[in-house]
């Protein structure tokens, strides 16, 4: 065994309950499209993450799923709705607290979205922010479900982004650099010159909101009208998973230095890549489409719980032990995966004699590394943002010397430690 070794450090990045595999799609807590909605189940407080929790996008919602009955009464149903479009939304102007009306598009968004709702269980009361891009979205919704009168909420207005408001995004940091570096800060305190909120300020004011209306209507189905930083700091409070990106890089910058960060080009690892790169020196993300997750065809999209029923063939073929099985709708078999992980790590490997490396990647391209490692079959879960570090000496040696590690989580240490 060679006594000079390349370090590579696997993250796995975070995910969703629902097949990701290589669609590139914006995650829906980091943009909102106009008319999103987001289906929310609040019991006595909001929950943290829950194997029924759903996040959904109109298009992805199969109508089984959208017609089923809201029963139970321990729980509110939410369906938080994003405003249509508007001028400054299709100019790329910041609006944050100013009252901007619907354009055309948004009006239309807004009865597309209403005509859906009102073939939804029954709605029992909606909210909206007061700011009319909202209001008038709403207002077209509760007309659609019963005519139902609009509960207007200042709390459920967009975060107020002091002196950047009417700014066009991308002229910001040129004509108010101290207001753009605010917000783009990673501080959750970081407030905005000109009156404008942190997002501490925005979560707390929101969720608190969410939080009310939940009480009020537990066993029913609620409608909200909200803005795209209020989405995202539900999302946040709904599935925490995401602070755990942060916590991952605090870990790395305080470990031996690390000479490169390669990820996956998928947007869900790219993000993780470069957290952890911009507290690790601002060292630069070097994208490699050969560590993206394995391709899975027709279940791309599909809750995992409703693959079987919804695409058996592919379902069978993914759950397959057969490892040159490939899954209907272009995906991959195991050995390909396997194939193409295996042999981006190698080239990164050889490139890195002597050094420290990390690699962000997914669940299932970490699994062809480890049985690339070790003849053991894999069982158990990678949980995410885990780290996993494998020690590559020329072609043949590599050793696993830490795998499935989220003590950077604040939990007891390693899940899996295995010493080699």
């Amino acid at each position: 065994m060679s006594a000079i070794r390349t370090k590579c450090h696997l993250a796995e990045c975070r995910h969703f309950p629902r097949f990701s595999s290589t669609s590139v799609k914006i995650p829906v807590c980091v943009k909102f499209s106009a008319s999103t909605t987001t289906r929310l189940h609040l019991n006595k407080a909001l929950p943290t993450r829950h194997p029924t929790h759903l996040v959904k996008s109109p298009d992805s919602v199969p109508m089984s799923d959208s017609n089923s009955s809201f029963v139970n009464g321990t729980y509110a149903e939410i369906v938080v709705v994003r405003h249509g479009e508007t001028e400054w939304n299709a100019d790329g102007r910041i609006q944050g607290h100013l009252d901007v009306e619907l354009n055309e598009a948004g009006r239309q968004q807004a009865a597309s979205v209403a005509d859906r709702l009102s073939k939804e269980p029954k709605v029992s009361a909606v909210y909206s922010s007061d700011l009319k891009r909202a209001l008038v979205t709403a207002e077209t919704i509760a007309a659609r479900c019963g005519g139902l009168e609009v509960i207007t909420d200042q709390d459920l207005r967009e975060r107020n982004l002091g002196d950047l408001q009417g700014l066009v995004f991308r002229e910001a940091a040129k004509l108010n650099p101290k207001a753009h570096k605010a917000f783009l800060s990673h501080r959750t305190d970081q407030d905005i010159p000109g009156g404008g909120e942190s997002r501490d300020q925005l979560y707390q004011r929101c969720t608190s909101s969410l939080q009310r209306i939940g009480r009020k209507h537990k066993g029913e189905r609620v409608v909200v009208v909200s803005h795209g930083g209020v989405l995202r700091a539900l999302y946040k409070q709904a599935c925490p998973d995401g602070k755990s990106i942060g916590k991952l890089a605090d870990r790395l910058s305080r470990e031996p230095n690390i000479s490169a960060i390669n990820s996956s080009d998928l947007k869900r690892a790219l993000e993780t890549a470069e957290t952890i790169a911009a507290s690790c020196g601002k060292l630069q993300v070097i994208k490699d489409p050969e560590l993206r997750e394995r391709h899975v065809g027709d279940v791309q999209g599909l809750l995992f719980r409703e693959a079987a029923k919804v695409s058996p063939e592919a379902y069978r073929a993914f759950s397959s032990h057969s490892t040159d099985r490939v899954i209907p709708g272009g995906g991959e078999s195991l050995d390909q995966l396997y194939h193409r992980a295996t042999s981006s790590l190698q080239r990164i490997g050889q490139k890195h004699t002597g050094e420290r490396v990390v690699v962000v990647s997914h669940g299932g391209v970490i699994r062809g590394l480890y049985r690339r490692a070790c003849s053991n079959r894999f069982k158990g879960s990678i949980p995410n943002t885990s780290v996993n570090i494998f020690q590559l000496s020329g072609a043949d040696e590599w050793t696993i010397k830490a795998w499935g590690d989220i003590s950077h989580l604040n939990q007891t240490g390693p899940a899996n430690l295995v010493l080699g």
